[in-house]
């Protein structure tokens, strides 16, 4: 806003000027006026003193803003100074002109009436009082003039000669004159000023729309921003989701292969244990014969055994159950691959359609071209035959007239109008030639065209049929796995119900040999009769064979609860590895389906191929789409297969260490002093 205050310090700069030249000018008005009379002289003096110490004042007092002075400048200007200064013009100008002692009186109170609202309007504004002012005194100088000659000669003489008179009244007049000229200039002021208000007014309203729209665009680009740094969040969010996926998925194959590891051991344990468990299967036999002479002994060893046979009975249904929850569970499994297989043969489905509706568009294509080479060769025999006959007119219209030129002089008008009117056949002949010609060039470039559009349509079609066959054989390939993963499945089901149905039958075997060994303890402790000796032995024996029989006892549920356990842990571990190969073939068939597409999209605007492209171009953005898609591929490969990482970073790995190896070992060749005189001495110089 500086030019704004340098514009009002110019406008403030000027108004003062015109309060000084104001100023001047009162004050060498006022010096016609003293030769009337002493009294007069000293008042009106003394007026123009005080007038121009109260201009003097005003301007030595600060001047308003640049804001406030042209606001109430047009109006001030134009209720105070204007109509007033009209009126004291008009007044003092009768009042010159007119002789009638009435007339002056009159005058002198509109006068003395201005004077008096002037005065009362003075403290509205500064500027408007300097205005004011400076009008009063002139119009006060010119009224007093006018009443000092009315009242000269009826107060001092009655009767004055004429040369008193005239001076006054030129002097009068002269300042007249000279009011007209300040009030033209305040006139031309006030329009300027008015001007510079409107002008003002205007710059600030372009200013403040000017701030309002470049607020507007603040606020848009901060919104643009905003959006900006959601979208940059949202993508910083997907891409440390897919770098927790990747690390989830690989933490995931690390816990399997360490639960692959624990499962061996457990079953390892549990081998370990079943043979605890038939060691004190033989211990508890042993405890059992030893102890036939004890009933009391025997019948509690029998409730023991019991116990154990019923836990037995509860574990193999236990294990039975869990063995058809897994039954269950693969049946779903299976339902769930063979609802992948359709999907699958959906989408390749599909893809055949895909293949069969491009290979329609290629033969159209083909057929197009066909129609167009046909099209082009009948023109080309018509414009040939066009040619002839053309040449045949011309020739004949010329043989005719050399005959006409030949011929007599009476026919001349005849020959004249024929020749003239073969010229004009000749000239329209030419311009069909010439239209024919733009045509064929028409043709040839929009042959040209639709040869290079079939061209590149033939490329694009046969890079689509190369991605259909490769999504075909990957589709295949994919149904292959699945087939031989279930069939994998249900052999692992088959060879799980047989080892269930053989553990079943084991255990129903192992229980109907203790029902008989029990049976076999009860017939020989009826038949045998209750011995009477060693008692106190046989306590203390008994004492520590239960001891110990409640140990192994107390061995063997701590064992069965870890078994639990693990079979617990075990389930839940095969549910997780399950739902990750059900997520991990998911993602391989979005991952191969949408595979070229994703490329595409992927290419920039720059990299696709165009018919205003030329052959060098073309050939560099094929390479680089190539370059893409195999790189694409690859990383694909190798995040489906972690085996093939892992001799990836082994050939890293050795790369590295050979490199350092030769690195480290090689030692270059160095020569010392002799080898460099030798060289000279097997080369001697020439002396010619």
């Amino acid at each position: 806003m500086s030019w704004l205050k340098e514009f009002a310090a110019k406008t403030e700069h000027l108004l003062n000027n015109l309060d000084q030249a104001a100023g001047q000018m009162i004050t060498t008005t006022g010096s016609p006026t003293q030769q009337v009379g002493e009294e007069n002289t000293n008042q009106s003096f003394h007026e123009s003193t005080t007038v121009s110490s109260n201009i003097i004042q005003e301007r030595s007092a600060p001047m308003p803003t640049s804001v406030s002075v042209p606001a109430n400048m047009n109006k001030m200007n134009g209720r105070s100074s204007s109509p007033y200064l009209n009126q004291m013009s008009r007044s003092s100008y009768a009042s010159s002109q007119s002789n009638g002692s009435s007339k002056r009186k009159d005058k002198d109170e509109e006068l003395f009436e201005f004077l008096n609202s002037g005065d009362d309007k003075k403290t509205k504004h500064s500027r408007q009082s300097s205005c004011s002012s400076t009008t009063s005194a002139l119009s006060s100088k010119s009224s007093r003039t006018n009443t000092t000659t009315n009242e000269a000669p009826c107060s001092e003489t009655p009767i004055k000669s004429s040369e008193e008179v005239i001076p006054i009244v030129t002097g009068e007049e002269k300042a007249d004159q000279q009011t007209h000229q300040f009030e033209l200039e305040n006139k031309l002021l006030k329009n300027e000023i008015s001007s510079l208000n409107n002008e003002m007014n205007s710059l600030v309203k372009r200013v403040k729309t000017a701030e309002e729209e470049s607020k507007k665009l603040q606020s848009q680009i901060n919104q643009k921003n905003y959006e900006i740094s959601k979208i940059d969040q949202a993508l910083r969010d997907l891409r440390s989701k897919e770098t927790d996926f990747n690390e989830a998925l690989n933490a995931k194959d690390s816990q399997l292969a360490v639960l692959r590891v624990r499962l061996e051991e457990n079953d390892k344990a549990l081998m370990s244990k079943k043979e605890i468990i038939e060691e004190l299967q033989g211990e508890k036999s042993r405890i059992l014969q030893d102890h036939t002479s004890v009933s009391g002994v025997q019948s509690q060893a029998l409730e023991s055994v019991k116990d154990r046979l019923e836990e037995v009975q509860r574990t193999t249904d236990r294990e039975k159950n869990e063995f058809q929850k897994k039954e269950r569970e693969y049946t779903d499994l299976i339902a769930k691959l063979e609802d992948q297989h359709q999907s699958i043969s959906g989408a390749l489905a599909t893809a055949q359609r895909r293949l069969t509706e491009e290979q329609t568009q290629k033969s159209d294509a083909v057929s197009q071209l066909k129609n167009f080479k046909v099209s082009l060769d009948n023109a080309k025999r018509e414009l040939t035959e066009y040619k002839e006959k053309a040449t045949r007119i011309l020739q004949s219209k010329e043989r005719l007239i050399e005959s006409l030129k030949s011929g007599d002089g009476g026919e001349s008008d005849i020959a004249a109008s024929e020749i003239r009117e073969l010229t004009e056949e000749k000239e329209f002949l030419r311009e069909e030639l010439q239209h024919t010609r733009a045509t064929i060039e028409t043709l040839r470039t929009e042959l040209q065209d639709t040869e290079v559009q079939f061209a590149t349509d033939i490329e694009d079609v046969n890079e689509n049929l190369s991605h259909c066959r490769e999504e075909l054989e990957s589709e295949k390939r994919k149904c292959r796995e699945l087939e031989h993963e279930s069939s994998r499945q249900k052999q692992q089901l088959d060879l799980a119900g047989e080892e269930l149905i053989k553990q079943k039958a084991s255990l129903q075997t192992k229980l109907k040999e203790k029902e008989n060994e029990v049976e076999k303890l009860r017939s020989q402790l009826l038949s045998r009769p209750a011995p009477n000796s060693n008692e106190a032995e046989l306590e203390n024996r008994l004492h520590a064979l239960t001891e110990s029989l409640i140990h192994k006892q107390t061995m063997v549920e701590a064992l069965s609860t870890e078994k639990n356990s693990l079979s617990l842990q075990f389930e839940r571990l095969e549910y997780q590895y399950k739902e990750l190969q059900a997520s991990n073939i998911r993602s391989h068939a979005t991952i191969n389906i949408m595979e070229d597409e994703d490329v595409r999209q992927r290419t920039p605007m720059f990299m696709r191929e165009s018919p205003a492209d030329g052959d060098v171009t073309r050939r560099v953005k094929r390479a680089a789409n190539n370059i893409d898609r195999f790189s694409i591929r690859l990383g694909v490969f190798l995040r489906r297969y972690p085996i093939a990482r892992v001799f990836v970073i082994i050939y890293m790995i050795l790369l590295h260490l050979w490199v350092m190896v030769v690195l480290l070992t090689y030692q270059p060749e160095v020569h010392g002093k002799e080898f460099n005189g030798k060289l000279p001495a097997a080369h001697p110089p020439s002396d010619g």
